[in-house]
């Protein structure tokens, strides 16, 4: 009986090695995120996007021709609809980290209400959805800009999408 073992265990080995192997390649500089979960990359991503839009916005360009200093912003708060502080804590940070080193803004910190300024804000909401047999999460990035009487001077959203390992 021992003497089955053997061509056993080595046909066994054999199959192993043998079998096909699915690789994947990606970029070693994209960042790789399996579980569907809004992620700091994530909100440098929407940031990123929605920033540029502030910067050749109409708002900006009018605000600038009218006034020899630079708009003054305090990112406020952000809030979603999947429960997770962490991702307003990021959008906040980001958004923070995006506005100091761009110098096109003045950032303040608190509610000064010596200095006029303008109140960065937004939502994130997520949505499942399903597409070809795959399925996923959209996380949609809604951002407003108001001046200190409450009016909107600027908009604009961004999209991330993300699609889940099945």
């Amino acid at each position: 009986m021992n003497y089955l073992k053997l061509p056993v265990i080595l046909g066994l080995i054999f199959l192993i090695a043998c079998s096909p192997k699915t690789v994947l390649q990606t970029d070693t500089g994209e960042p790789i995120d399996l579980s569907g979960k809004w992620s700091r990359t994530d909100a440098e991503i929407a940031v990123n996007q929605v920033y540029e839009d502030l910067i050749q916005s109409e708002w900006l360009h009018t605000f600038s021709a009218r006034n020899n200093y630079r708009p003054t912003i305090l990112v406020n708060s952000f809030v979603n609809d999947f429960n997770d502080d962490v991702a307003n804590q990021q959008i906040k940070e980001v958004f923070e980290n995006v506005i100091e080193e761009s110098r096109r803004f003045e950032l303040i910190h608190s509610d000064d209400t010596s200095i006029p300024y303008f109140v960065l804000n937004g939502e994130i909401n997520s949505s499942k959805f399903e597409m070809n047999n795959e399925s996923g999460i959209t996380y949609q990035l809604a951002i407003q800009l108001m001046n200190t009487e409450g009016e909107v001077v600027w908009n604009a959203e961004d999209t991330i999408k993300k699609f889940l390992k099945q």
